[in-house]
């Protein structure tokens, strides 16, 4: 269970220290030197957003799974209502029990979430994805007794996530809109097309895109993965990423690799 007492805000871009980045082949050595401005709170009205549901494109490869064979029911979470803009995304989560609430029942779908958090869920959602690294990196603030250190662990050695100067991770920190993006295009390695204008064209705030991140951005877009509130078409990218949002982007990488089933546009209204 993740505890929710971890929001500490951050204002800074992850780094890889060495040793992980050598372990990123595909990855420029400048792309995370670009810094944040401090992360904006997010959105209070998610509930009376609609989801769009792009179409994937087709990956390279598509993982076997009989996962879909054994969903149990979507857990009841007490404070998602059936007209959330994500229950679907979060409902085909839970089924598989990939996700799961707090002690209480809920599941907060609006509340930010942490690098810990995230991790935890990567490494429920992508179990089945191999490594791309066997390295283990010794993190100076998740020591052993941390609850998500093997999670951690398991997001950075599958290539989602990375440390900060200093061996550090950061766990307790919250996890922006472009580095969600960023990461689940990283661990899928999703490669970008040449013509970023194109696909940025119909977000309002595209300009607001830090440059390191345009490259996963535009491939996650591409790749289908990208879902946002229709009636805003924007990326918000410096916004605090919600629960509800990294489960819709974690649904979406799902279907794109071919183990869940897309979003219908009566599931989302």
């Amino acid at each position: 269970m993740m505890p929710s007492s971890q929001q500490d805000a951050a204002a800074s871009n992850p780094v890889g220290d060495d040793e992980v980045s050598e372990q990123r082949v595909n990855q420029s050595s400048s792309l995370f030197q670009e810094s944040f401005e401090p992360i904006s709170p997010p959105l209070t009205n998610l509930e009376t957003r609609s989801l769009r549901v792009p179409s994937p494109a087709l990956p390279q490869s598509t993982l076997s799974s009989d996962a879909t064979s054994q969903s149990l029911e979507p857990i009841a979470f007490s404070d998602l209502p059936s007209d959330h803009w994500a229950k679907p995304a979060i409902d085909s989560l839970s089924a598989q029990r990939w996700l799961q609430g707090f002690p209480d029942g809920s599941f907060r779908p609006d509340a930010p979430i942490t690098r810990a958090e995230f991790a935890a869920q990567i490494a429920q959602v992508f179990s089945e994805l191999p490594l791309q690294s066997s390295t283990s990196i010794t993190f100076q603030d998740v020591p052993e007794t941390h609850w998500g250190q093997a999670s951690i662990q398991r997001a950075v050695q599958a290539g989602f996530l990375r440390g900060y100067p200093g061996r550090t991770f950061r766990p307790n920190q919250p996890v922006s809109r472009a580095q969600l993006i960023v990461a689940v295009a990283s661990g899928l390695d999703l490669e970008a097309e040449a013509n970023t204008d194109v696909l940025l064209q119909p977000y309002q705030d595209r300009n607001q895109v830090p440059a390191w991140a345009i490259p996963s951005l535009v491939a996650a877009i591409r790749s289908g993965l990208v879902a946002d509130a229709e009636q805003l078409n924007r990326l918000r990218p410096q916004a605090a990423a919600t629960r509800a949002e990294v489960a819709a982007m974690l649904h979406q990488a799902l279907v794109y690799m071919g183990r869940a089933d897309p979003i219908s546009p009566a599931d989302a209204d």
